[in-house]
This record gives structure tokens, C-alpha cells and sequence, in this order.
């Protein structure tokens, strides 16, 4: 059957290689053309592509996480030294090659060595020492921290894992990039709701526990205090 089309001005270019690709649901496509069809300088973000679709943001969150995972789509957090103020996209017709990603790796890590040379003026050590010191191996967690929480575009979530993390160096059980991933997947198991999840955060870092649980109803009827062993430490990540 022959199909007439009609078309007008106002229209996106993109490469028929992403409308043919099948391991790509129509959803990710659909979001993926939107998101071409915008202007550079138009504010990215999950709730910004909520806001102008009909889906959730579960729904969005979960398009753009199918984008990643095919290299169409890379997100990257702009931080100012301490939090993350905004995030970058970048956006691919087709799959990025592994040299781009290594190019864009290259990039972040001229960033950080420049970033480490301007706060030590007075050190002449060369990159090669360096990368044979414990600066750059605390550097290398981080970074692999920071890919992990770039995945989470809510700043607020963010900075409430950012203590979860500072305290449990305060309690002498730090965390690996791999228990850090670990606890967040656990997290959003838990639940989906922004203020709840800090919540949660936010009771492990006041009780010094080394993982997430489920927020306790407060019990009116009663002041009794969970038991210790509702919360075994052992489990922890």
C-alpha cells in the first residue's frame, strides 16, 4: 500500500539509521527526535522533557536511560566545585564509536589534572608520578563516584547521597564505587518519591547506618525505639 505524505516548513532532519534501529523502542526514538527538533541553548533536563510531553517522568527518565545504554545519548554533570548546578547532553543520530567516549574521558581528565595543578602551584610532580600516588587513585574513585551519581539528575538527591557517602568515611566503612551503586538501585527499590528518598537518606546519615531502609511510621500510641537488630549493619552494602 503506497503512503502519501504530506510535509510543510518547520520540519527536523535526522538520519534514518535511528528510525530503523530495532533495539531501540518507539518511545526512545520518539523522545530522541524531540529532542533534535529543540535548540542547543533550550534547558535539558528530565523534568524540562516532562514538561512538554504526555508521559510521566518515570516514563521519560526511562527513554533517556535506553538512550545511554545505546549510545545515542551522553549526560555529564557540570558541578561547581562542590554541587552539581547543571547538566550537559550530548546527542547522537547514531550510536557514538568508543573513540568519542574515550575523547570525551580524555577531556574530563585534562579538566581534573588542570584542576589539581591550579590548587598545587608550587608542585612540580609530572602526570606520570602522579598517576603512582594516592591522590590520583582518591581522584579515580571519585570520578567513578561521579559517573555513578550523574545518572541521578536531581541535585537534591544527589547532595543528600553526597553525606550518606562523607558519613560513612566518618564511620570508618567507606564506600566502593560498586556498593555506592548498589545502595542507590536499592534506594529507588524503595521508592520513586523525591522526598521520601531523602528521607531515607537522610535517616541512614542520622543513625550511622551503612545502607537504606524503608522510612518507619511513626508510632503514636507508643514511644518505643526500633530495635538495633531491625537494622543489622552485617547487611549492609
Amino acid at each position: 500500500m503506497a503512503i502519501r505524505k504530506e510535509t510543510s516548513k518547520g520540519y527536523t532532519v535526522i538520519n534514518n539509521h535511528l528510525l530503523k534501529n530495532t533495539d531501540l523502542s518507539l518511545k526512545a526514538k520518539g523522545l530522541l527526535c524531540l529532542m533534535f527538533s529543540l535548540p542547543e541553548d533550550w534547558n535539558f533536563s528530565t523534568k524540562g522533557l516532562t514538561s512538554i510531553v504526555k508521559d510521566g517522568e518515570r516514563s521519560v527518565r526511562g527513554a533517556l536511560k535506553e538512550l545511554e545504554d545505546n549510545r545515542y545519548l551522553i549526560r555529564k554533570p557540570i558541578h561547581d566545585g562542590k554541587h552539581i548546578t547543571d547538566w550537559e547532553y550530548r546527542i547522537f543520530e547514531m550510536p557514538y564509536s568508543q573513540e568519542c567516549c574515550n575523547e570525551d574521558a580524555h577531556k574530563q581528565d585534562v579538566q581534573n589534572v588542570h584542576l589539581q595543578n591550579s590548587a598545587q602551584l608550587n608542585t612540580n610532580k609530572s602526570i606520570k608520578d602522579k598517576l603512582n600516588t594516592n591522590i590520583y587513585k582518591k581522584e579515580s574513585k571519585k570520578k567513578e563516584f561521579e559517573d555513578i551519581l550523574s545518572k541521578i539528575e536531581d541535585e537534591d538527591i544527589v547532595n543528600a547521597l553526597g553525606e550518606f557517602i562523607e558519613m560513612r568515611k566518618t564511620v570508618k566503612k567507606p564506600l566502593t564505587a560498586h556498593a555506592l551503586d548498589l545502595n542507590i538501585k536499592h534506594l529507588f527499590e524503595l521508592s520513586n518519591d523525591k522526598t521520601t528518598m531523602i528521607a531515607i537518606i537522610e535517616q541512614s546519615v542520622m543513625h550511622n547506618w551503612l545502607t537504606f531502609y524503608a522510612l518507619k511510621e511513626q508510632d503514636t500510641s507508643s514511644n518505643k525505639k526500633p530495635q538495633q537488630s531491625m537494622y543489622p549493619n552485617d547487611f549492609a552494602f
